[in-house]
């Protein structure tokens, strides 16, 4: 360690200073702007870190696409042959010494999946491309378009709805996702609670009468950390380890049913597009805002839980088109008198001369965490004439609930689910008819649930809700 200076040292160190003004001193400082870069802070090299960061979601978070069997499609429809029923069993399938039986029909379907198409486009200048000092920017960029795509086709699969349409129903550019597809026999509802052990046995008791194998839940990671927390009192500490040291908390990955193991999947993107962002509407040629209303039918068939009535609920609402979002409506707040209340929404949606409307998305405010999370999509097909407007009229019952998500339970054999492909992903190149290089990354494809009955929906799932700042 260095001694202090003695006082003959500073001494001389203050007769050095004398005249000096350190104000006239070179200085690097912090400014990284060549207009005001100055004195000393000109001759600074400057450091740039040689990698990107990567901050949002990568390849390995789309759980569901990943996992799900995939298999070629030859046709912008492909269908399938599904054996539904056996023939009739029980008393008259006995005889009489003399007889047989009479004729039994079995019950045999043909089922179709309509391709739908999915496309991301990116453009760099030629000029990024010749001053790529960390990385080639079009490298970047189809790395980004590939990712994103790959989470399009992933919310699709899991809640892609065609009926989103102004024209005839299932024409819509979504493909049918789990969510739609899933018959309402198997949805369970949890109303705001917890994922349990329960929740994961009935689902496999449905799973194994329609005679399927449960082998995988996908739910975000958030309900995946409350099931942990909830059954931290299943730890255990192993004695006679090297060390002192205790690791508390458990991780599950799998639960044990009546049908067999389902593994636990959690997603960290799985809920994030059901979450409103309002930064990425309004943009260029996007719908007008609809002008909304709102209702309060008392005794309406609500099921409100008792911190929703106390605090109230508010409502937004956004038009889409199929390539922009209409900016938010403010904020609509709506007071509640008793849990069985509903509230009726009004939405007119303006005619438009830029991107016609084809459908409205509609969001309702959490009580904890203040988020915007959306309870329902309505089509423009369900519309009614109204002079000027285009009206669409929502009744919130509560049916689905705002800071809440979606867990699906079912079989991923190829038998049961199989995820159509005509064009796998591949870059497209575009024309360019200035300085900029323009490409597409483009699939085609669709979900088949060949067995609906063996996959099962738990809706309205309490978890950890965080929003998607890096989405």
């Amino acid at each position: 360690m260095a001694s202090k200076p003695t006082k003959y040292q500073l001494d001389i160190l203050q007769k050095m200073s004398k005249g000096v003004n350190v104000n006239k001193a070179l200085t690097t400082g912090y400014d990284i702007d060549p207009e005001t870069m100055t004195g000393g802070s000109a001759l600074r090299t400057e450091f740039l870190a040689p990698r990107l960061t990567q901050l949002s979601y990568s390849a390995d978070q789309m759980i569901f696409y990943n996992r799900v069997p995939k298999m070629p499609s030859s046709s912008v429809v492909a269908q399938y042959v599904t054996f539904n029923q056996h023939g009739e069993t029980g008393h008259t399938a006995w005889n009489t010494e003399e007889d047989i039986s009479d004729q039994k029909d079995v019950d045999i379907t043909r089922g179709e999946v309509r391709m739908k198409y999915a496309s991301t486009t990116r453009q760099v200048s030629l000029i990024s491309q010749a001053v790529d000092n960390i990385q080639q920017p079009i490298q970047v960029l189809t790395d980004d378009a590939m990712i994103s795509l790959a989470k399009s086709i992933e919310q699709g699969a899991l809640y892609g709805d065609s009926d989103l349409t102004d024209g005839p129903t299932g024409t819509g550019l979504e493909p049918d996702g789990l969510a739609k597809l899933i018959p309402d026999s198997n949805v369970i509802d949890n109303h705001g609670a917890d994922i349990s052990i329960k929740n994961f046995q009935d689902a496999a008791v449905r799973i194994v009468k329609a005679y399927g194998t449960p082998t995988d839940a996908f739910m975000p990671t958030g309900v995946l950390a409350n099931f942990n927390n909830d059954h931290g009192d299943l730890q255990r500490q192993l004695i006679g380890q090297s060390s002192n040291q205790i690791n508390l908390g458990v991780n599950i990955p799998q639960v044990t049913t009546v049908g067999g193991t389902i593994r636990l999947d959690g997603s960290n993107v799985m809920e994030n597009d059901n979450i409103l962002n309002e930064t990425r509407l309004g943009g260029k040629g996007a719908p007008a805002m609809p002008n909304v209303t709102a209702e309060v039918n008392t005794n309406g068939g609500g099921q409100f839980l008792a911190d929703e009535v106390t605090a109230g609920t508010s409502y937004k609402v956004v038009a889409y088109a199929d390539k922009s979002g209409s900016l938010a409506t403010d904020d609509i707040p709506v007071a509640l008198a008793n849990p069985t209340d509903s509230v009726t929404l009004t939405i007119n949606v303006l005619a438009s001369f830029q991107d016609t409307p084809k459908y409205v998305a509609i969001y309702r405010k959490g009580v904890t965490t203040g988020f915007y999370y959306q309870i329902a999509r309505i089509g423009m097909n369900q519309k009614v004439a109204n002079g000027k407007y285009n009206t669409i009229t929502f009744t919130d019952t509560n049916d689905n609930m705002p800071e809440t998500v979606d867990v699906f339970v079912g079989d991923m054999s190829p038998e049961t689910i199989r995820l159509y492909e005509l064009l796998p992903m591949f870059r497209l190149p575009l024309p360019s008819f200035n300085k900029m290089l323009t490409w597409a990354v483009t699939w085609s494809g669709g979900l088949a649930l060949v067995a609906p009955h063996r996959w099962v929906r738990i809706k309205n799932v309490g978890y950890a809700s965080t929003y998607p700042y890096n989405n």
